[in-house]
């Protein structure tokens, strides 16, 4: 069977591999990568030992038998849709449709077709979860009168699920998953759904929980992006209840429980790789008429996948989305977001050596820019040198820790420079080196004194605790009082110590407690009184504003790429965060929005 790849983010990862293991007498699959830019379906195929990709839709076509669907959500029903046209089945990710008539023209073009459309619901075909549904219907414990489901997973801000202000958020993303099991065992005959949501600024819902009326059973469905809970599944009847652990949607074992609580029965079942094994299996079985689902179980299956669609509408009608935007921009945050401040992130880091000289003067050069943030080290010889990273290995063509080096050795080193640079006799001049703290001083005190010039010195000691560098980079900013240069300074770190201790030097000094969370700045800084928060910008949700005191939110991110990696430039505006919060952006790229 040659099944066509459609998208190439996580989900078809899995996918992929996943049809490695299909059992031979089930299918032989050959799998055609299609995505419409070609790089993307390259790197996948290579990534995946596929041999044939394309980003011609057309020819595509000529290459499958079916379609995997794994693109954004926004784009499930028109690919299912020209797949159908075609003439080629389809498993489509979940959520298949977010509209009741969607599906239904689905299904009927399906139909109409004489072909195989199915919602790929991993656990609804895995055997822990098959057997759990049988022995729910055997009676075991009794008549089911309320079902509660979770599935969270904190997720980074800078992700599609919170991006995507049309079809992402809590609910679109994994809603289908809980309501799978009070779907299929409590039926799609529901009287009513009601929502509660915890949403951030765009709109996007952090958590949600639905509870759905059946009059005389009951169920309650919760899913979170930025809120975590305990993903089991609760099954109560009136002679007991099954209990499937966190996480359940992976059913590899339950438990039957009774009012005695001593009588505890446990089952364990196979859960094979990613599980996605299951969906494929079925899918070909039902391809090829190998299966053996009754038409009553297939209807049923349609039903409950209409059913899906139908609650996914109402809770997109009633959160209120602004349905003409996918991604969150400029506009939908603060403004058209020029007012938040910019700071060099180690200089213009993206296209120049990071934490040099001649990338501070560019960056402090550039109108309209706040500060420039770096970080210090002690050398061997108990000098502070300007690096990043606690080892030479990336920045360098030497290897070993900065602290095992004199800083004389240090500022002898060879950069690591890209051959097309040294080739071109780029950033090969004697300025381009590690420096040392009253380098940076002396190349940027001017620019503090006339310009404004904010510094922000990152103290490294969250892996290597250097003893006295907070005392050591105070007395040397002193030595700059000529320009000021104490007033234009903030002091941050990981580490909360160094937070206490440079403030116990001056209380007056300005600070940032650095974390990946905000929620993490927050609960260290406060302790230690800091000034501001400086969180990874993949982790700003927190869920109270309030909690930021007024202060400033200075975002660092690891999205951009620094000069001399291999990290993929995507060319997102940083600037849209400030709906979340953010005041500051330390950039790899200011002169990118200056």
């Amino acid at each position: 069977m040659r099944i066509g790849i459609i998208g190439t983010g996580r989900i078809s990862k899995r996918f992929s591999e996943d049809c490695k293991h299909v059992k031979e007498n089930i299918a032989q699959i050959e799998l055609v990568v299609f995505n419409p830019h070609i790089e993307s379906a390259r790197k996948f195929s290579v990534e995946h030992e596929i041999q044939k990709y394309t980003d011609d839709w057309d020819e595509f076509l000529t290459m499958i038998d079916a379609g995997y669907v794994g693109a954004p959500h926004h784009s499930h029903v028109m690919y299912s849709r020209k797949l159908l046209e075609a003439g080629k089945h389809v498993l489509c990710e979940k959520p298949m449709a977010i509209s009741e008539n969607e599906a239904k023209e689905l299904f009927a073009l399906a139909e109409k077709k004489n072909l195989v459309l199915m919602e790929a619901m991993k656990t609804a075909y895995a055997p822990g979860f098959i057997a759990l549904c049988d022995m729910v219907k055997s009676g075991k414990i009794g008549t089911v009168v309320d079902v509660e489901a979770a599935f969270t997973r904190l997720t980074p801000v800078n992700c599609r699920e919170y991006q995507d202000s049309e079809y992402g958020g809590s609910f679109t993303e994994f809603g289908s998953y809980p309501l799978l099991p009070i779907l299929k065992l409590l039926g799609t005959d529901y009287k009513a759904v009601s929502f509660k949501s915890i949403k951030e600024a765009n709109g996007v819902d952090s958590y949600t929980k639905a509870f759905i009326d059946y009059g005389e059973k009951m169920a309650t469905c919760k899913v979170g992006l930025g809120v975590k809970s305990e993903g089991q599944l609760l099954i109560s009847g009136t002679n007991g209840y099954i209990i499937v652990p966190s996480p359940w949607w992976l059913t590899k074992s339950f438990q039957v429980r009774y009012e005695d609580p001593n009588r505890i029965e446990n089952y364990e079942y196979p859960f094979e790789y990613y599980g996605l094994i299951y969906e494929i299996e079925e899918f070909c079985c039902r391809v090829s008429g190998k299966n053996t689902t009754t038409k009553e179980s297939l209807l049923a299956e349609e039903k409950e996948a209409l059913a899906r669609a139908q609650i996914m509408e109402k809770f997109l009608k009633e959160s209120g989305r602004d349905l003409g935007k996918k991604e969150i921009t400029n506009s939908t945050c603060n403004g058209d977001g020029k007012e938040v401040r910019i700071w060099a992130h180690r200089g213009c880091s993206m296209t120049m050596p990071e934490n040099t000289i001649p990338a501070f003067v560019a960056a402090a050069g550039i109108p309209g820019i706040t500060g420039i943030e770096f970080d210090v080290q002690f050398s061997f010889d108990g000098e502070i040198v300007v690096i990043h990273d606690e080892t030479v290995d990336r920045t360098t063509v030497r290897n070993g820790n900065v602290r095992d080096y004199t800083l004389r050795e240090l500022q002898d080193m060879e950069l690591a420079i890209k051959d097309e640079d040294k080739a071109a006799g780029r950033f090969n001049t004697k300025d381009y080196h590690i420096p040392s703290l009253r380098e940076v001083f002396d190349a940027l005190a001017p620019y503090c004194r006339d310009n404004d010039l904010m510094l922000n010195i990152e103290f490294k000691t969250s892996v290597i605790r250097y003893e006295g560098i907070e005392k050591k980079v105070y007395d040397m900013v002193r030595e700059y009082d000529d320009y000021n240069l104490s007033e234009n300074i903030v002091y941050s770190s990981f580490l909360a110590d160094s937070i206490k201790v440079i403030k116990e030097i001056d209380p007056k000094v300005k600070t940032g407690m650095l974390a990946g969370k905000l929620t993490d700045c927050l609960r260290m800084g406060k302790e230690v009184n800091a000034d501001a928060w400086h969180p990874e910008i993949r982790w700003l949700q927190h869920g109270d504003n309030s909690n930021l005191e007024g202060k400033p939110v200075r975002a660092w991110n690891v999205c951009e790429p620094l000069y001399n990696t291999d990290r993929v430039y995507t060319g997102e505006d940083l600037r849209k965060y400030t709906c979340f919060g953010v005041t500051d952006l330390f950039t790899n790229e200011p002169e990118r929005y200056l």
